[in-house]
């Protein structure tokens, strides 16, 4: 099972005191969407505020975040999530766009993929993973400066 904003932030601190990583891809909400019954989403105010803990650690370590939107749910298997679950989505990408635009975090947006890009609605295929990895690397070229052996 996926984890929750919540959780998310609860676990940080001793995963990123402990990285060796610069910079750190969060995408993160499709779970906090469903809850526990697919019809009870943790509410955008909260997410929000869960996530701004998460990019706070990030920030005490030094951390240069891209914080992607969550796609929506697409494909088979999508007819599990319900309605509650991609309005719930569609409010965490506004909290999530409203945030970086606050922080100055990387946007990074990923809640329009192609339907091939999911295996049962939600996960990743390999093309999906894929096409995560290449937005993520087409922000972080866009982004900062790359130097030949550092």
């Amino acid at each position: 099972p996926g984890r929750e904003a919540s959780q998310l932030v609860r676990i940080a601190a001793p995963i990123l005191e402990h990285t060796e990583a610069k910079e750190v891809a969060i995408l993160i909400g499709t779970n906090d969407a469903k809850g526990e019954t697919f019809r009870d989403p943790i509410p955008a105010e909260q997410y929000g505020k869960n996530l701004e803990l998460i990019l706070a650690w990030a920030s005490v370590f030094g951390l240069r975040v891209y914080l992607s939107t969550i796609p929506l749910p697409y494909g088979f298997g999508a007819v599990a999530y319900t309605a509650s679950v991609t309005d719930a989505i569609r409010d965490y990408n506004e909290e999530i766009r409203r945030i970086a635009a606050q922080t100055g975090v990387v946007l990074v947006e990923m809640s329009e993929l192609a339907a091939s890009c999911f295996g049962d609605g939600i996960h990743f295929t390999l093309q999906g993973a894929h096409a995560v990895a290449l937005k993520m690397w087409l922000a972080m070229k866009r982004t900062r400066t790359f130097s030949p052996g550092g």
